[in-house]
């Protein structure tokens, strides 16, 4: 019994920690800027990013139309 729950204490503290490491990248991420201009063009669609345009940002660096982002090749 005392076993038992030590085990899953020590569970729930491993748990905790990579919780905290992955919220951490997560900020980190986030935190990052880029530059997006409405001169660059989206390497999938070859148009004009414009001001209201929903992108998404592959690990790459590459941005690309939101709607692109499952065409690329």
């Amino acid at each position: 019994m005392l076993s038992e729950r030590r085990k899953s204490q020590m569970l729930k503290g491993l748990l905790y920690a990579e919780h905290l490491q992955v919220q951490q990248k997560r900020i980190a991420l986030q935190s990052q800027s880029l530059l997006l201009s409405e001169t660059k063009l989206c390497p999938v669609c070859k148009k004009r990013f414009s001001n209201q345009s929903a992108f998404a940002k592959y690990p790459n660096g590459d941005i690309v139309h939101y709607s692109c982002q499952d065409k690329r090749k």
